[in-house]
């Protein structure tokens, strides 16, 4: 079998509903990871009372805010997440992608991010617009016949 090219193994083409999904689904990956780690701040304030992500300790007032906004964002982060995963959530995974960053940007601004971390992001923001590929070409895929059926 011959090796793959460095773009064929990371940025394949798709041209199947299969392999749409398939690359909707690693975008999936990418939601979930995200998902955790909204997971972990929101355990990180249940346990510490401190916002990992801004770096800061919550008041009683502010404890009650950032506990509803993260909850609120968990949940509709991972409906992207399913959303994508099923193929179909291409606004969906337009908006993990945004989000994403805008977690990032912020976590810049807070000096709360490592190299090691953006390492980290920079794998998972290439998994989100493996989403993005994957959701759209699947939804125009689905207009045509499925070449694999006549094979």
């Amino acid at each position: 079998m011959a090796k793959k090219s460095f773009k064929e193994q990371w940025w394949p083409e798709i041209n199947t509903k299969k392999q749409a999904l398939a690359t909707a689904r690693a975008g999936a990956i990418g939601g979930f990871i995200f998902v955790g780690m909204y997971a972990l701040g929101l355990v990180a304030l249940l346990i510490t009372g401190r916002n990992i992500a801004l770096g800061e300790n919550a008041g009683q007032q502010s404890f009650i805010i950032q506990l509803i906004s993260i909850t609120l964002s968990l949940l509709l982060i991972l409906f992207a997440t399913f959303r994508v995963k099923s193929g179909k959530g291409r606004f969906a995974s337009i908006f993990l992608l945004a989000a994403f960053i805008f977690e990032i940007v912020m976590k810049f601004l807070a000096g709360t991010v490592s190299v090691g971390f953006a390492i980290i992001y920079l794998m998972i923001i290439f998994l989100l617009i493996s989403g993005i590929r994957g959701t759209w070409k699947y939804h125009s895929l689905l207009k045509l016949p499925d070449p694999e059926v006549f094979d």
